[in-house]
């Protein structure tokens, strides 16, 4: 009985709203399995883009490195020969001042004056040697500036080509990113939407309805069972049977009328709830029906309806009688809102505050209200409240 029933629910339309209820779960975590496999990929893709980018970079900074370091030691090499070349320039002059001043001197020897003139000489090629390797380290230096100069040239190109790289990468895989986010809200949005749409078909009376029409045992009440009298069917005393008779007469009345079912109302579906667009702050309510709102729409504060909104009514409430109950059969009431405060006098009287809602069960003579409030009816001065909307 447990398996019929259970197969029976999932073929009603509040077994259809569990299992797509539950296909669209499956359907969000796929949706949100897709969206981590996507960012999966951003990840290896950032990943391998900085590698790349380490590799360029350290081959870019050893070729700075290196030509860099070539123009610091040709520098130093060129100011220790300007340092000898200056050093040979002093000996040079010191060997010409010294070969003049001996060869004016009268006491000097003629072996000794051409020794002094070959230090002289000497001296004078040993400049001439210095003047030529300062001028080649010169040249040699110059040389290593400009290479060092274009080597700086393009590893700033490089480095100025990587960071435009690196940015426009960062900015694309962070747009991929909330473009990821939006697309993964939008489906779960729509996998909810569509249990709503489902929960819309749901009708209480109608599950109730086929449920009864296809476990039924019959349309009709059982028949009474009436008493019968063994001595009626065989005879007995005229005392007896009279006695008989009566019971019998009595036990065989038939049973009262049982009142059919009320007729049903024609049933209107409620518009499909839908996310409710909240009134802007500029938008001013001048028309007297946009300002009688009614209290009974639950509208929550996401902007999204209850489902009360959209749950199909229950029929009349039918008593172990066979009679709808009175509860089924009051009439339409109209609500108000107090506008003035009103302090009871005698007991058929209500005592209301501003701002309060109510409901208006009918207007009495005398220029009263009679009013409906915690389940009391009660009297105030019609003066003492605004009609708002039927209920």
């Amino acid at each position: 009985m447990c398996k019929e029933i259970d197969e029976f629910l999932k073929e009603r339309d509040l077994g259809k709203s569990i299992l797509q209820l539950q296909r669209e779960t499956e359907k969000m975590s796929a949706v949100h399995d897709l969206a981590a496999k996507q960012f999966l990929s951003l990840e290896r893709e950032l990943t391998e883009f900085s590698g790349d980018q380490n590799s360029k970079r350290h081959a870019t900074d050893e070729i700075i490195r290196k030509s860099n370091q070539l123009k610091q030691q040709s520098y130093k090499h060129t100011i220790s020969l300007k340092e000898k070349y200056t050093q040979r320039c002093r000996e040079k002059d010191n060997a010409e001042e010294a070969f003049n001043n001996a060869k004016q001197s009268v006491t000097v020897k003629t072996k000794d004056l051409d020794k002094i003139e070959r230090v002289k000489e000497k001296a004078f090629e040993t400049m001439e040697q210095a003047d030529q390797s300062y001028k080649s380290s010169i040249e040699a230096l110059e040389n290593t500036r400009t290479q060092w100069e274009k080597d700086m040239e393009n590893t700033c190109s490089e480095f100025e080509h990587l960071e435009e790289a690196r940015i426009e990468l960062l900015r694309d895989l962070i747009w991929k990113c909330t473009n990821i986010d939006s697309q993964t809200c939008v489906d779960h949005d729509q996998c909810a939407e569509n249990v709503r749409q489902m929960l819309e078909l749901c009708d209480i009376d109608k599950e109730l309805h086929d449920f009864i029409d296809k476990n039924k045992t019959g349309s009709e009440r059982p028949a009474e069972v009436f008493y019968e009298n063994y001595y009626a069917k065989k005879g007995s005393s005229g005392h007896d049977q009279t006695r008989q008779n009566d019971k019998t007469t009595l036990s065989r009345r038939p049973p009262e009328r049982i009142p059919q079912d009320l007729p049903k109302q024609p049933r209107v579906r409620p518009p499909p709830a839908r996310p409710i667009e909240q009134p802007k702050a500029t938008e001013r309510i001048t028309t007297k029906e946009q300002c009688l709102i009614s209290f009974d729409d639950d509208i929550t504060s996401s902007g999204y309806s209850s489902i009360s909104d959209v749950r199909p009514k229950r029929g009349p409430n039918i008593t172990e009688s066979g009679y709808s109950d009175v509860h089924d059969v009051i009439p339409e009431r109209a609500q108000g809102r107090i506008q003035r405060p009103y302090t009871s006098k005698s007991p058929s009287e209500h005592n209301v505050q501003v701002g309060e809602v109510v409901e208006i069960v009918r207007e009495m003579p005398g220029n009263s209200v009679q009013i409906m409030k915690n389940g009391r009816i009660g009297i105030i001065p019609k003066q003492c409240i605004q009609m708002m909307a039927y209920v």
